[in-house]
């Protein structure tokens, strides 16, 4: 669904799963897992970029917050976990995997650990 503060309280379940964000361009750039609400995950992400933008902080490459968003409810969550990283494997989103951010492709992380 497409992002936007009402949309997000009114869609957004205040129940446990995963939860999806996409670009403008309508493509996956992070998965996510609440334990709790996943409304109030998706908050503090557009809470934690607000800040960053005011403060001027580094955004780790991150020039728009998402604007839209998918979800799935889970009611155990015993295995959340392991679902999220089994999708972030699969599904490879840029914002999960910071190395991806934080380098260049020219520097992969692996590289670095190597040189240490």
């Amino acid at each position: 669904m497409l992002f936007n503060l009402r949309q997000i309280e009114k869609e957004a379940p205040n129940y446990p799963g995963l939860y999806f964000l996409y670009s403008i361009r309508k493509k996956l750039v992070y998965i996510g897992k609440s334990e709790s609400s996943i409304r109030k995950r998706i908050f503090q992400h557009l809470d934690n970029y607000l800040k960053a933008l005011k403060e001027r902080r580094d955004l780790y490459g991150m020039a728009k917050p998402f604007i839209y968003f998918k979800f799935i409810v889970f009611e155990d969550i015993d295995n959340l976990k392991y679902i999220e990283k089994e999708l972030i494997d699969v599904l490879e989103p840029p914002y999960n995997n910071i190395s991806q951010i934080m380098f260049s492709e020219k520097q992969d992380w692996r590289d670095l650990a190597h040189s240490m």
